[in-house]
């Protein structure tokens, strides 16, 4: 691979650099919670669609997808209309739950269950949460860290502390302002990526004589990817939205219902487009390169294809897809464990700054876990699906909560627990994380109901 010169590693460089700066812009308007967690609930269209397409795009849209269409072809792109189908039906829940977050003052996921729960079950809810959040952050750290290693020729062990530490820098400094105005610098800077890149890499494919010529045949089968995986992928993915705090987040920081719902809807055409890119981009790096890990598949279509120069640009631009994610989900996990944990508890009580100070020490702490966790599993580039169907089994509670008013607050605490040992148990069992989803929903649900006829309801309805 190409060793990134002059250019390249300026490119780079003053990429981070503006990142920072933003994080330094925004360090005194934190004027409390509300300001470092939600923007004020003040933010506009474009605002919210920005910070919602950079978040999501980053491993589980670019890096994933391209990875499974370096391994098993165009099967992957059954993918992208189940991410759509997600965004289109959170969409239709938007305004019920902009509407009950302002009248119930909700800053995370889990004050939804315990408002209309109770305590235990929020506590369980915030646990899934932290822990799926700093899993994905993980993750995506972990690409910040393949991007840097290949770009500068540095160890991987070297690159993810690096690369972690100024997302966590800006977020500590600028809180949820700064990852807004990031994800926003971020977006036009990956679209300006793909771009360049997809025309490149058509070109060189149609030079080496096309995909069907450098691809096995399989790889054009619509079940390559495995029956089992497209409608597991479909079940985890289509409701994870319900469930999800960083969707909830950008919803609460919108300045009104019309804002949030537009924006979701918009997103979700755009992230699911963004899908197909980079399932195209996978194929097309196994056809150039055959013999490369699948998880190099974008760095090194990119060294391969564009010269000096243009490298830095391209790196800068999936540089920026991980490092909008991994912002966003460090934010989430710091927010969900200061207002969970602490603030949300009858009678503890946080002032304002006090509450800036322990989000910012949460938060470092945060990254130093991440960091840990990246270097204790090193291959948790598999461990995507698993995590995502943790947030799966929040959603029956989650909607049952909003629509079923007998639901109790047992029934919701048992549903979610047993929904999560099921998971955990069947994914280590097997190792199939994909299906994993698929088998511990239905426990969930059964749980859900049945403990609910034989359970005396605690809580008020929402």
């Amino acid at each position: 691979m190409s060793t990134a010169y002059g250019l390249d590693a300026v490119i780079v460089l003053c990429f981070f650099a503006v990142c920072l700066a933003v994080g330094v812009l925004f360090a005194r308007q934190q004027k409390g919670f509300d300001t470092f967690v939600l923007a004020g609930h003040s933010l506009g269209f474009w605002h919210v669609f920005g910070t919602i397409v950079s978040t999501i795009a980053g491993f589980s849209i670019v890096f994933a997808h391209a990875i499974y269409g370096y391994k098993y072809g165009i099967s992957v792109m059954w993918s992208p209309p189940a991410v759509l189908i997600a965004f289109l039906l959170f969409a239709t829940f938007v305004s019920k739950l902009k509407r009950v977050s302002e009248e119930r003052k909700y800053k995370t996921y889990a004050d939804m269950l315990l408002d209309r729960y109770d305590r235990k079950t929020q506590v369980l809810g915030s646990l899934l949460t932290v822990a799926n959040f700093l899993a994905l952050a993980s993750i995506n750290v972990y690409g910040i860290g393949l991007f840097l290693s290949t770009l500068f020729e540095i160890p991987f062990s070297l690159a993810v502390p690096l690369g972690a530490g100024i997302v966590v820098i800006y977020v500590i400094l600028g809180g949820f302002l700064a990852v807004v105005w990031t994800d926003l610098l971020q977006l036009v800077v990956t679209l300006i990526g793909l771009c360049c890149l997809i025309p490149a890499a058509y070109a060189a494919v149609a030079k080496a004589g096309g995909l069907a010529a450098n691809l096995p045949t399989e790889f054009f089968g619509p079940t390559t990817w495995g029956v089992d995986k497209i409608i597991g992928t479909y079940i985890v993915v289509i409701p994870i939205l319900f469930s999800s705090q960083d969707i909830w987040q950008r919803v609460f920081s919108a300045r009104d219902m019309k804002t949030a719902r537009n924006a979701v809807v918009a997103g979700g055409f755009l992230i699911s487009i963004g899908a197909a890119m980079a399932v195209y981009l996978g194929m097309c790096s196994r056809a150039l390169l055959p013999d490369i890990d699948a998880e190099y598949a974008l760095p090194a279509l990119i060294t391969h294809l564009l010269p000096s120069g243009m490298i830095g640009l391209l790196m800068v631009a999936y540089l920026a897809a991980f490092t909008s994610s991994a912002d966003s989900f460090l934010l989430v996990v710091s927010s969900a464990i200061t207002q969970d944990f602490f603030r949300s508890r009858q009678g503890t009580e946080l002032d304002e700054k006090t509450a800036i100070k322990f989000l910012r020490i949460v938060t470092l702490i945060c990254g130093v876990l991440v960091i840990a966790i990246i270097t204790a599993f090193p291959n948790i580039v598999g461990i995507l699906f698993t995590v995502l169907t943790w947030l799966m089994i929040l959603v029956p509670a989650t909607l049952s909560g909003f629509f079923w008013k007998h639901t109790t607050a047992n029934a919701a605490f048992w549903s979610i627990l047993i929904g999560w040992i099921t998971a955990i148990a069947y994914t280590a069992a097997t190792a199939d994380a994909e299906t994993a989803g698929v088998i511990a929903i239905v426990p969930t649900v059964i749980v859900l109901v049945v403990a609910t006829q034989f359970s005396k309801k605690t809580r008020g309805q929402t």
